[in-house]
């Protein structure tokens, strides 16, 4: 009997033989059993978004207006240095003359806290009639703003006009001059300001305001 197995063993490969007859000794070699090493799981990922978060409310957009602050304008010493302040206004007007509303309206309460002053109030914030872009200049027509903001005509005043303006239309519109009128006519408006008329305001040339 030991024979014919021995003979079988020896019929087989040798890797065979091992592992049936158990090698020379005969003695029965186990069989190892492999260890599986489980698959690797992938780090969880985060879902990425499909679209940005909208930085304001649907209906809305941002303008930014410009006033002097006592704050960081100690004592006015700069009539013409302005700080800018961002608004949130409906979407479905202009850009440009939203922006010249909230202007016009001067600061809000909260804003007048953080030190924001302006010539600009509640007196003042339906005195835009309409605002229009030619070019490289904005044109201004204006209600009677004279008894409105009788410190305009003065020379910090003036010049604090012009820099809250100007800067409010070129953060809202390319362009690169600013041109005023009172009622249609920038005459009245330049001698207000104590400027007069010149080659830098087109000599109060009416044209752009005839509708």
């Amino acid at each position: 009997m030991v024979r014919s197995v021995n003979l079988l063993c020896a019929g087989l490969a040798l890797a065979t033989v091992l592992l049936a007859c158990g090698g020379p000794s005969g003695a029965p070699t186990p069989h190892a059993i492999p260890t599986l090493s489980p698959s690797p799981i992938p780090p969880a990922t985060k879902p990425v978004p499909t679209e940005l978060p909208l930085l304001t409310p649907p209906g809305t957009m941002t303008v930014t207006v410009f006033f002097n602050n006592t704050r960081l304008n100690p004592n006015l010493i700069d009539c013409a240095r302005v700080f800018p302040v961002v608004r949130e206004v409906p979407a479905h007007q202009d850009r440009l003359t939203a922006a010249l509303r909230e202007l016009f309206g001067g600061p809000t309460p909260e804003e007048a806290a953080e030190g924001y002053v302006s010539l600009f109030s509640a007196a003042t914030q339906d005195i835009l009639i309409w605002v229009r872009v030619q070019g490289d200049t904005a044109y201004i027509n204006l209600k009677d703003i004279r008894p409105l903001i009788p410190s305009a005509s003065a020379s910090c005043g003036s010049a604090d006009f012009f820099a809250e303006v100007e800067s409010t239309v070129k953060a809202a519109a390319d362009v690169r001059r600013v041109i005023f009128a009172i009622e249609g006519d920038p005459a009245p408006f330049y001698e207000f300001t104590q400027i007069g008329c010149s080659p830098e305001n087109d000599n109060c040339d009416r044209t752009p305001f005839v509708p």
